[in-house]
Order: structure tokens, then C-alpha cells, then sequence
């Protein structure tokens, strides 16, 4: 089973074309059974309707390599929310799209194989995180789209019950805004306080986002950390107590599990494989 995750993709740009044909040639080798599209998908103001010209010329004129056809689980970012972020909803519900798969802000996914079972939650992180939203969006965006502290506790209370009731082999959770980073936008303080405890209390495998324009690995407590926001756009990293890889450049990460082992693949924007790491299954063994 394999699966690529690619953020912060949505500016047209040279960074965009290369990222896209290296995933095209990367899929005649390692074809991906569905792609997560970690938020930001269309800058720098989101989209408007689902008959935005930024469908056509930002994605489907731009991810076109016939193993890209899979599903796209997709969720939202501070960007995206500075349009009309049920558009991207809306866009999935009207069909226009046999690939783009959002069915709500957040909503979880059960994909089984072989004999493993993968759950992939995915979060508003927009929502969750409402001081980050605050400073990155604005109270009048936030109050529009009812995202409010009500609405935080709603999503909360979901996840937990998706963590506590899932019986998965691979359980990891996605989300736009990171918890860890050494790039640009640092480790936020808000999420790692309202799902870490989560995360360690429930074995959480993997918390994978964008945000950053950077990819990285980071490492704490038990939980990996995957950072994919380089779509389309760069930003510089350091390194903190918790990384273990970052590079501050295009690209994206491919996933594979064989057996008991997730293999991670960080690819730059010439189809290299820049770092790699495998991770052992820890939940039902």
C-alpha cells in the first residue's frame, strides 16, 4: 500500500510544474493508492466557488500524470479559509471531480489491505488551533464560517472518540498546522498542548502536515512528526531537540507499508529520494 502526501501546493508557479512531474515519474515506480493534500491548496486567497478558474489551471491542468488519478483526501488551510473554504467541500459533493475527496472540515478515513487496517483521521486545524487562526486569518474570516470556541470543543470530542474506538494496525492523524518544526512558523505551542497529550494517550503512529514550506521529520514521545508543505513554495529550517531531518526546499513524501513496516521517502523535486526512514508497526502486533 502506498500513498504520497504533498502540502502548500496551491501557487502556479515553476516549484508547482517540477513538484508534479517528479510525483508523475515517481508513480511509474511507486503508484500511489491515494495522495493527501495537506492544506493550502489554493493561494493566496483560497477559491471562490466551485467554478473557480484556479480547479482547472492550479490543479487539473497541473497534476496530470495518469497514476495521479486516485484519490486526493484533501483538508483545508489558513489560505484556503481566506476564500470560501466549502467550496473545496462543495467541489467533492457536486461531483465535479472523480479525484478531490473532502466530504466536511474534518472527517476520517478506514482503508484496509491485505491484512492491515489504516485509519487516517483528518482535522481542521484551522478550527483548532483559533489563536493561530487569529493572527494568520482574522476574527471576521473565523466568525464567517462559524469557527468559534464551541466549535473547537465539537471537533475535539469527535476526535477523541475516532482515537478511542479505532482498533487500526497504522493510525495516523493529518492536519495543516504543524505541532513541531524548526521552519518558518516554529512549534505551536497551542496544538502540542491540545493533541499531544492525545496523540501519546491513544499510540498515535504518525501526525503528518504542511504549513511549514519545508519538509521535516521530527520525533517526540513516541510520536513522529512528518512535515510535507513544500508544494509549491520554500522556507528556510534549523533544527530543534526533536528533528531528525529538514531541508528547506521543494518536494514531497511517499509512503509505503510492506508487512509491518512503514517506509517514508522524502523526494525533492528531481525524483530523488533525499532521506528515508522506516517505522515499525506498534498497534495490534
Amino acid at each position: 500500500m502506498i500513498f504520497y502526501t504533498i502540502g502548500d501546493w496551491g501557487e502556479l508557479n515553476d516549484n508547482l510544474l517540477k513538484v508534479s512531474d517528479s510525483m508523475d515519474q515517481m508513480s511509474y515506480i511507486k503508484k500511489p493508492d491515494f495522495i493527501l493534500s495537506l492544506g493550502d491548496n489554493f493561494y493566496p486567497n483560497g477559491v471562490k466557488d466551485i467554478n473557480d478558474d484556479k480547479w482547472l489551471s492550479y490543479y487539473n491542468n497541473v497534476f496530470v500524470g495518469k497514476n495521479l488519478y486516485c484519490p486526493w483526501y484533501s483538508i483545508l488551510g489558513n489560505h484556503d479559509y481566506m476564500g470560501n473554504p466549502h467550496a473545496q467541500i462543495d467541489y467533492y459533493l457536486s461531483k465535479k471531480d472523480n479525484r478531490w475527496t473532502m466530504p466536511k472540515r474534518y472527517y476520517s478515513i478506514n482503508y484496509k489491505f491485505n491484512d492491515k487496517n489504516l485509519h487516517i483521521i483528518a482535522l481542521d486545524t484551522v478550527e483548532l488551533a483559533l489563536m493561530t487562526s487569529l493572527s494568520l486569518i482574522g476574527e471576521n474570516s473565523l466568525t464567517k464560517y462559524n469557527i468559534n470556541r464551541e466549535s473547537k470543543i465539537k471537533q475535539l470530542e469527535w476526535l477523541e472518540y475516532q482515537l478511542k474506538n479505532s482498533n487500526a494496525d497504522w493510525l495516523i492523524v493529518i492536519g495543516h498546522y504543524n505541532l513541531y518544526s524548526a521552519g518558518y512558523h516554529s512549534s505551536n505551542k497551542e496544538l502540542i498542548s491540545i493533541l499531544k497529550p492525545l496523540f501519546i494517550k491513544y499510540n498515535v503512529d504518525l501526525y503528518i502536515c504542511g504549513h511549514c514550506h519545508n519538509l521535516e521529520h521530527l520525533y517526540d514521545s513516541g510520536i513522529n512528526y512528518i512535515i510535507s508543505g513544500a508544494g509549491s513554495k520554500t522556507g528556510y529550517v534549523h533544527k530543534i531537540y526533536q528533528t531528525r531531518f529538514a531541508f528547506a526546499d521543494i518536494g514531497y513524501t511517499i509512503h509505503e507499508i510492506i508487512d509491518n513496516i512503514m517506509t517514508i521517502s522524502f523526494i525533492n523535486d528531481k525524483s530523488n529520494i533525499i532521506y528515508k526512514i522506516d517505522i515499525s508497526q506498534k498497534r495490534n502486533l
